[in-house]
């Protein structure tokens, strides 16, 4: 693997498309402060004012393998459909299973010290189409070994489909950096 320097310039070639997501993803990069992952105590949602509405964050206990609930923006609380109190596991966050999908790529995160972005489309039950993108950093508590994971994730509404009662979920884009 390259220096800190190539793998921040090979940042640039990810495709995150909302100026949002750029916005957060230079933020993680500028809090670093030479660390490979960011301290958790650096970041402050509010330095990313245009996605407090769509950021979450959860922390990772190594000894239980939980996804703790920590915080979310309105919008993430809104798609829930109950509101979380913070240190809930993520699968009590969730309806079923319907979780599972961001415990796999928050455990990624975690587990291989890397930062996701995933773009995908969804159609849901009444037939709307949706663009979705979701940026998911780490954060520690010692510069090193990630503790939590950061993220937001953005829905744009397209138009209306003429199938309803169908809910299609698939990943045109996932990529992974790992985190030198």
């Amino acid at each position: 693997m390259g220096s800190v320097e190539e793998y921040v310039a090979g940042l640039d070639d990810l495709p995150v498309r909302d100026t949002r997501l750029r916005a957060l993803l230079k933020y993680w990069l500028d809090i670093r402060d030479g660390c490979a992952v960011p301290d958790k105590r650096r970041f402050d949602p509010v330095s990313v004012p245009n996605l407090l509405p769509y950021i979450f964050l959860w922390s990772y206990d190594w000894r239980s393998g939980d996804l703790l609930f920590r915080l979310a923006g309105e919008h993430i609380l809104n798609m829930f459909g109950r509101e979380p109190k913070p240190g809930m596991a993520l699968e009590d966050c969730f309806p079923g299973n319907a979780g599972e999908p961001a415990r796999r790529h928050f455990l990624i995160v975690v587990n291989e010290k890397s930062i996701m972005h995933l773009q995908w489309k969804v159609r849901t039950d009444e037939g709307t189409a949706l663009s979705s993108e979701r940026l998911i950093l780490p954060l520690s508590d010692d510069g090193d070994v990630p503790t939590h994971v950061v993220g937001a994730t953005l829905y744009s509404t397209g138009r209306k489909e003429s199938r309803s009662g169908t809910y299609l979920s698939e990943h045109s884009h996932a990529r992974i950096c790992p985190v030198p």
